[in-house]
């Protein structure tokens, strides 16, 4: 169903990506130290960054689901309202998986 990502070091097609510790120390905006590695060459890999805009398309969705949190005992967001931030997170997170293509990470 979804597009396979190809490698940009070995040209492999990959479905899902493995992860391993990076043993250089992470930078201080850096808030973990495991990174993306292909799973048949063991390089390091990222997602395009161009392309992570389409996640901004759930940000919307999650603002009204805090916003409704707080609000506990009245409701200021109508369900349509609601069913429409959905499609939108769902069309975002869809567009997100189709378009990103895989960079190599220059990672110890």
């Amino acid at each position: 169903m979804w597009p396979k990502w190809k490698c940009p070091w070995c040209g492999e097609y990959v479905t899902h990506l493995g992860v391993r510790t990076q043993v250089a120390q992470p930078k201080w905006y850096q808030f973990t130290r495991h990174i993306w590695v292909c799973p048949h060459c063991n390089q390091p890999v990222r997602h395009s960054t161009r392309r992570e805009a389409w996640l901004l398309l759930t940000f919307p969705l999650l603002l009204a689901m805090i916003a409704e949190g707080v609000t506990i005992l009245n409701s200021y967001i109508s369900s349509e309202v609601f069913v429409v931030l959905s499609v939108l997170a769902i069309v975002g997170t869809v567009m997100f998986r189709i378009t990103t293509r895989l960079e190599k990470e220059h990672a110890n």
